[in-house]
């Protein structure tokens, strides 16, 4: 577990050192706890892995941020801090809302627990039938647009851009 919290830190720092190195005097996001979704209380909660990877490259993915950034999109995302898929793969996705830049408030975070049978529990898990993390739906006036689950094959960012474009 030292070697997680030595992470979580070189990744804030690098965030941190990023941002400054881009002169961004709006940086989102400048430590490992800094992105916090705005929820009810009892629904509140934040994954370290939904930290932005510093070396995603926003100009390798211009259609998929430019659709990404559409306004009145949300972002409810279920993983865990515990899950394999849901490090390797939400660190890119939140660099890619990141280089959107989607507000924090349009970015839902749901941690999850996986319990002893392999089933999932936490918040909005029933509601909306989340078997596998990751998953991100994405809404647009409280319908659902789109969706990524776990085991796509692409990157979640450019899933969810492919089905938004549809």
């Amino acid at each position: 577990m030292a070697d997680g919290g030595k992470r979580r830190r070189y990744v804030a720092s690098a965030v941190t050192e990023h941002r400054a190195a881009n002169h961004s005097d709006t940086a989102r996001f400048t430590s490992a706890r800094s992105l916090e979704t705005t929820m009810t209380e009892a629904e509140a909660g934040t994954l370290d892995t939904m930290q932005p990877n510093p070396a995603w490259d926003a100009d390798s993915y211009e259609d998929t941020v430019e659709t990404l950034s559409e306004d009145g999109l949300v972002f409810k995302v279920w993983g865990g801090d515990w899950c394999k898929d849901c490090r390797n793969q939400l660190p890119d996705f939140a660099a890619a809302l990141d280089a959107a830049e989607v507000p924090d408030e349009r970015v839902e975070h749901y941690p999850v627990e996986k319990e002893d049978d392999g089933s999932k529990t936490g918040p909005l898990v029933e509601e909306y039938d989340i078997e596998y993390i990751p998953t991100v739906v994405v809404e647009r006036d409280g319908e659902e647009v789109a969706r990524f689950v776990e085991d796509a094959r692409v990157p979640i960012a450019v899933y969810l851009a492919n089905e938004l474009a549809e």
